[in-house]
């Protein structure tokens, strides 16, 4: 996927956006803030842009007017200069296809208002810091953080050392995020494809040593009080996943955001939400991958 000729629209509304912030303020310098987006290194977690963050934080107490027009700006013109060939990873055709459809969504929706975590990741999608997988957006250059050695005692710093032995590694790793934007109905089916697009990105990116998660999702006991998401649990579990607890979230956890039996459940004790890390090695991926296309071969399909 090269150059998106097909959103034009996009380059035509970032020269309009852009005559309305020119001679604004001293300050305010779109061209360089686009330049810091573009050339952050491949490391950088998606959200890590701190000049941005300041004019950002400046135009919410000068010129709040102008707040919506930067921010619809570097998503117009990110998506107008977009092109694979400037990439550090290797895309798939489907993932390449769901870049365009993120593209698109973008485009469709209203000036956006504030510059929240969803902001970032569609600035992160734009500017090709993540790539889009379905029902989840992935840094392609990640960590598998080693200070879960010490979370939970002996046991898992063990399952640690061997999972890191069994990936030939803990970096880099291919880390998921949810984006409720990017998301549809998630299902069995819809999480299925997600894991085999992942897996195909693996094959395409050799040096990836598998895939981590890290959310309120992967807690073991999800299931019991959400049996309906039992099947993104199930699949890794079957397939050579591995677990550590990370940390204990409050009431502020995404597990509130789409449910209301988790947020009684919680505030009757029930339920406390915690943050679990998951890591699939890459090979335990492509096994499972191949068990896949074998069984599609076999059933026709």
């Amino acid at each position: 996927m090269n150059k998106l000729s097909s959103y034009a629209p996009a380059d035509k509304l970032a020269s309009e956006l852009q005559q309305q912030l020119q001679g604004q303020a001293d300050w305010l310098k779109p061209e360089a803030l686009l330049d810091g987006i573009k050339n952050r290194t491949a490391w950088q977690p998606y959200h890590a842009l701190p000049e941005l963050k300041q004019t950002l934080g400046k135009l919410e107490s000068d010129r709040p007017e102008l707040l919506g027009v930067l921010l619809q700006f570097l998503l117009m013109r990110l998506i107008a200069d977009f092109s694979s060939a400037n990439l550090t990873l290797n895309l798939t055709d489907d993932i390449a296809e769901l870049y365009q459809q993120s593209f698109a969504r973008i485009l469709g929706q209203p000036k956006p208002e504030k510059a929240d975590d969803s902001y970032y990741k569609d600035l992160a999608l734009v500017s090709g810091v993540l790539f889009p997988a379905g029902e989840r957006v992935v840094e392609p250059f990640s960590v598998l953080q080693r200070s879960l050695m010490f979370n939970a005692g002996v046991t898992q710093s063990l399952q640690f050392i061997k999972s890191g032995l069994l990936a030939g590694g803990y970096k880099p790793v291919f880390r998921l995020h949810v984006h409720l934007a990017e998301q549809s109905r998630l299902s069995e089916q819809s999480w299925w494809q997600t894991c085999q697009r992942l897996a195909r990105m693996l094959e395409v990116n050799p040096d990836i040593r598998g895939i981590v998660g890290s959310s309120w999702y992967y807690d073991p006991q999800v299931p019991a009080i959400s049996p309906h998401l039992g099947f993104i649990n199930k699949l890794l579990a079957e397939n050579g996943a591995y677990w550590f607890f990370s940390h204990i979230e409050g009431s502020n956890s995404g597990a509130f955001a789409t449910s209301q039996t988790r947020k009684q459940a919680f505030e009757a004790g029930k339920y406390l939400p915690r943050n679990y890390v998951v890591f699939w090695p890459r090979n335990r991926v492509l096994n499972w991958y191949q068990q896949v296309k074998n069984s599609q071969t076999e059933a026709g399909v």
